[in-house]
């Protein structure tokens, strides 16, 4: 439920909190990163900036240079253009690049929307991107009038905007205001240079969707669960890692490498959703396994003299003593790793409970590296909330020598 933070320093704080909970959304996301990205280097290599010198609020520096600016507005009012053009452009405009080859992003986040301009946002800034810039500004028509969705000045007052409102007119307008700016006037850039940093910015501006506190909060909780071994934990330690991170950025220009942060902190856990990880230790631990049974996968065995049968979604090998049962387990779970499932062998216990935290614990511990064992239901479960639906994320058990 949203609720409008008072005006002074309520805001501020307000404010404060929402860039916090934003930059650990963004070291959480590096550090826990997609299944998708389980393989980017360039994600898993990529540093955050919190407050950096050289504009915005937060800036990701990798492959791909992301700058962002965080605008917390708890009673979700919309931003207008010409709000956009006085607040955010500037300080995003000190972070534009002078090689015009390196790839950027230049965000806005807020709890706010965007304003009744749609169409300069959609039609014109984005649009940038697929025009060639040039010094005369050829490219831009100085003919089609602008919708800025501004309200008509009062009686006396000089309007912001120029009249008629063109792509042409807004951009030298917008020109105009950044090159005031004594952040950017000491930069002591050429009118060409300045002109065509403006036009880079604009092409790469991204307006996100509005997002509220709490989503963000959500987004973190939901990451967090990855690495956390309680559930329960994950609001203390979302808060603790907040507040560190306030302390580094409290110094500027703080560069914060996302998983050596989170392992600072005792957060050292494989991410579950770093599935392939999960399946490369699990494949080391099943090595081992097959080591200490002396299994040999070139040794074959006739498969005359045990059955099997399915019940539900598990398969049941049975048959005499030296008929090649465990030689076929062995070679099932090899089969499964390959199929993209996480293997697990183990030898029966005896008791199907002890064998079921025999199997949370060869994953828990020897394969995910946690430290509060789950109990194998809950594994499942917390796989699900992960996870969600992924079909690259299975499990396959197998037991040994069960007798009954």
């Amino acid at each position: 439920m949203n609720k409008a933070a008072s005006a002074g320093g309520g805001a501020n704080i307000n404010g404060v909190l929402y860039q916090l909970l934003w930059t650990l959304l963004r070291v959480s996301k590096l550090a826990i990163f997609s299944l998708e990205a389980d393989t980017s280097n360039s994600v898993s290599s990529a540093i955050v900036v919190a407050e950096p010198s050289d504009g915005g609020d937060v800036q990701v520096s990798g492959d791909h240079h992301e700058v962002e600016q965080l605008k917390a507005r708890s009673d979700g009012s919309s931003w207008s253009l010409q709000d956009v053009i006085k607040k955010v452009l500037p300080d995003l405009f000190l972070a534009v690049s002078s090689d015009s080859k390196k790839p950027q992003t230049f965000r806005l986040v807020s709890e706010g929307g965007i304003g009744n301009w749609h169409s300069v946002y959609e039609d014109f800034f984005q649009d940038l991107r697929n025009r060639n810039w040039s010094a005369d500004l050829h490219e831009l028509d100085d003919s089609k009038l602008l919708s800025t969705g501004a309200k008509s000045p009062k009686q006396g007052s000089k309007p912001f905007f120029p009249n008629p409102c063109t792509e042409r007119s807004l951009f030298l307008k917008i020109s105009e205001v950044l090159a005031k700016r004594p952040s950017i006037k000491s930069l002591e850039l050429a009118e060409t240079d300045l002109q065509r940093r403006v036009w880079r910015l604009l092409e790469r501006f991204d307006f996100r969707d509005p997002i509220q506190f709490q989503d963000v909060q959500s987004k973190v909780d939901a990451l967090l669960l990855a690495v956390v071994d309680r559930e329960y934990d994950v609001p203390r330690i979302r808060d603790h890692l907040a507040v560190e991170l306030a302390k580094l950025a409290s110094t500027g220009d703080a560069s914060i490498v996302s998983a050596e942060f989170l392992k600072q902190h005792g957060i050292d856990s494989v991410p579950l959703t770093k599935w392939a990880s999960h399946r490369e230790r699990a494949m080391s631990v099943l090595e081992r396994t097959l080591t200490r049974r002396s299994y040999n996968s070139k040794h074959n065995v006739r498969h005359i003299g045990f059955a099997s049968k399915n019940v539900g979604s598990i398969v049941v090998v049975c048959g005499a003593s030296g008929c090649g049962k465990s030689w076929a387990m062995n070679s099932l779970a090899l089969k499964a790793n390959a199929s993209n499932n996480l293997p697990i062998l183990i030898e029966s216990r005896g008791d199907g409970e002890q064998d079921l935290k025999k199997v949370a614990e060869t994953f828990w511990y020897d394969i995910h590296d946690g430290e509060e064992l789950l109990a194998f239901s809950r594994i499942e479960k917390r796989l699900q909330k992960v996870l969600g639906a992924d079909t690259r994320a299975g499990i396959s058990v197998f037991v040994d020598g069960v007798k009954d």
